[in-house]
Formats: C-alpha cells, sequence, structure tokens
C-alpha cells in the first residue's frame, strides 16, 4: 500500500467529542474512491481526500465521463489523518479490505467519539473487523457503518475517471442492527436509496460484485492472463461455467437459511441494483453485460474479494456443517494464484471475534 500515512509515536493529548462538521472526508487512494468522492461532490458535498505521500493545501478537479460526466473539485487535499479528522466528522473509507489493518494503525489515533466511518468495497462483516482494529489501537466511541459499492466499475483512463453503471439500490449495515438503525439518516443524506439490512450477515450475502467477481476470474484466469477483454458479467460464462454460479447461489442460500437470513439470491439482487432479468442468474447474468468489462479483474481484486467474503463464509458454513464446494474450490486456487494462504491471511471469524460462538451467538451478537 501507498505510504499515505504518517503514524504518531505517542497521543498525550485527551480525545474531545467531535463536532458536527459539514465537510466530509475520504481516505483511499485508488479509482473507486475518486469516483465516490466525484458522486458525493455532485451531490453537492464538500470533500476532503487525504492525499499520498505528504502533498496538502491544494485542489483537485477530478474529471469523470461514464455515469459521472463532468469535472468534480475536491476542496482541498489534507497531508496527514490528524489534519483531514479534525475537519470531518463523517468520512468515507475506500481502500483494499486487506490492507485494513494498517489504515485502522494509522487513523485511530486520531478518531474520537463523534466520528462516522462508513466503509465501501470492504467485503463481508467489514465493520465488525475494522471497529475491532481501531479498538486495538485505542479509539472507542467510533461509529462504523458498511455498504454495498455504488457503481459497477470505477477505472482511470489517461486523466479521466471512467464510471459504470450507479448502483440504484445498496444495502448497509454496522457492527449490529440497532447501530444501523440510530445511524439509518447519517447513510441516507449521502444515498437516499440505500436500505438498512436485517444485519451485516444479510449485507454480505448480498453483495454479488464480491460474490461474482471471484468466479469469473477463476473461470476465465486464462483469457485474463492473454488479455482478452469480454463483457461482465454476459460474456463471462459459457452454458457450462455457468452452472458454478448456479452452484454458488446455492450455496449463499445454505449458509443465509442456516443463519436466519432472509438473503435475496444473486439474480435478484443484480435486478435490483442495476435493472437485469431477474427471472435466474443465467438471464440475470446475461443482461448485465453492458455494466464493465474484464479488465477491472486484477489480481489484487481477486485477492481482496476472497480474503474479505469468500473467506469468513466457508467459516460459517463450516460452523454450520454445510458443504461448500464452489467457495472452497475458489478460495483454493485463489490462493495459488496470488501465492497467499487466505485461510490464513483472510477475515477469519477468530478475527470479527466470533471464536468460539455458534450460529446462534453469531446471530444474536449481529442482531444486538
Amino acid at each position: 500500500m501507498a505510504s499515505t500515512f504518517v503514524h504518531p509515536c505517542a497521543v498525550a493529548q485527551e480525545k474531545a467529542p467531535l463536532t458536527e462538521k459539514a465537510l466530509v472526508g475520504m481516505v483511499g487512494n485508488n479509482s473507486y474512491a475518486k469516483a465516490l468522492s466525484c458522486y458525493l461532490r455532485g451531490q453537492g458535498f464538500p470533500i476532503i481526500a487525504l492525499g499520498a505521500g505528504g502533498e496538502a493545501g491544494r485542489s483537485d478537479l477530478l474529471a469523470a465521463k461514464g455515469s459521472l460526466n463532468g469535472r468534480f473539485a475536491v476542496e482541498d487535499v489534507a497531508a496527514t489523518a490528524e489534519s483531514l479528522l479534525a475537519e470531518c466528522a463523517t468520512v468515507f473509507l475506500a481502500e483494499h479490505p486487506l490492507d485494513y489493518g494498517e489504515v485502522a494503525w494509522a487513523l485511530a489515533p486520531w478518531l474520537r467519539p463523534g466520528h462516522v466511518v462508513i466503509l465501501h468495497n470492504g467485503g463481508f462483516a467489514a465493520s465488525v473487523e475494522f471497529s475491532n482494529l481501531i479498538r486495538g489501537h485505542g479509539a472507542f466511541g467510533v461509529k462504523v457503518l458498511e455498504m454495498d459499492s455504488c457503481f459497477s466499475f470505477a477505472e482511470l483512463e489517461s486523466d479521466c475517471l471512467r464510471v459504470g453503471a450507479i448502483n440504484q439500490w445498496a444495502l448497509f449495515s454496522a457492527e449490529n442492527h440497532s447501530e444501523g438503525f440510530l445511524y439509518s439518516s447519517q447513510i441516507r443524506r449521502f444515498f437516499p436509496k440505500a436500505e438498512l439490512a436485517q444485519n451485516l450477515l444479510q449485507r454480505g450475502l448480498s453483495d454479488f460484485v464480491s460474490l461474482l467477481d471471484p468466479l469469473v476470474y477463476v473461470a476465465n484466469m486464462s483469457a485474463i492472463a492473454r488479455g482478452a477483454a469480454f463483457d461482465l458479467y454476459g460474456g463471462a460464462f459459457t452454458e457450462k461455467s455457468v452452472l458454478l454460479a448456479e452452484q454458488l447461489q446455492k450455496e449463499i442460500c445454505l449458509i443465509a437459511n442456516a443463519y436466519h437470513i432472509d438473503a435475496a439470491p444473486i439474480s435478484l439482487m443484480l435486478k435490483r441494483s442495476y435493472g437485469c432479468d431477474g427471472t435466474s442468474i443465467k438471464s440475470a447474468l446475461n443482461t448485465a453485460c453492458a455494466f464493465a468489462n474484464s479488465r477491472i479483474l486484477t489480481e489484487e481484486r481477486l485477492a481482496n474479494h476472497v480474503g474479505s467474503t469468500y473467506v469468513p463464509l466457508r467459516e460459517l458454513a463450516c460452523l454450520a456443517n454445510l458443504r461448500t464446494p464452489v467457495i472452497d474450490s475458489v478460495i483454493s486456487i485463489a490462493s495459488v494464484l496470488c501465492g497467499s494462504d487466505f485461510l490464513v491471511r483472510g477475515r477469519t471469524l477468530s478475527k470479527l471475534g466470533f471464536q468460539g460462538m455458534g450460529p446462534k451467538e453469531i446471530v444474536n451478537s449481529v442482531n444486538g
């Protein structure tokens, strides 16, 4: 990860409660974070971004095309987490999930009661892991929320950001349902159509981007390695390989039933988000072909989705004595391709604080 963060050796001063601030902070130096900044600026929210490499004291003008079209001003660039969090009560975090440990280490000294952190593209139960991480560094009283992706994709082309279809429907959640309910208005300030999930289990089981993209990568790894381009998701599956997507959908439904979650099938999520034909997963995938291109599928993207979504799903399935052959296979193949043991590196139930719990205890915890 880029050296965006400067961590203090010691923080001696007492952290006072934060008063409401109008400025909105953005942490993330990637295409999705830039697209999110453009979207929020277009909605009238002034944005301060955390700059890379210590840059500060300037304004950025971001050019975008596609679903977001125009030039969007970022009000200022903050050089340090301290200066960013001094100005902003609400902070969006769009860093890669596998980098959360470093991000939490850098932000925690300056986070205090009154701050709200909204995680994007964080994977399954992101709010729980990030909350545990910042509390481990002494930051208490901070509210952490998580929500689905806003865009089908965002990528930088020369000096212009190309943004795919905007998600017309998204779920959000917090560590537990009561906190999600308490901060619903905070999310809907920025995303009026967002809906509060039953709990974070439902949100994670409905995150079709994190669920589908690793499967697409594994099913098409030879074509991706050759640089071949195809549409997502219509061009990603053959008549035979679509059976893998159907099996994945069955495994998600099994996990949902074991944890008493009303999780919509992937086909219905695609329909709600982008207006696809939700009759079946095959029809939904075929009518989603215009939303993205396979070049967004990188090894880094594979690693983050597998580590942050597939790993906790596998552990939840094992805890409920369920067989998940597609989920297990994708984890194994991704571990070989990326040279990383995701069952160790990924978001395990232990990292979520769920070790020693059974399915009922986990459900009670997230429904709290």
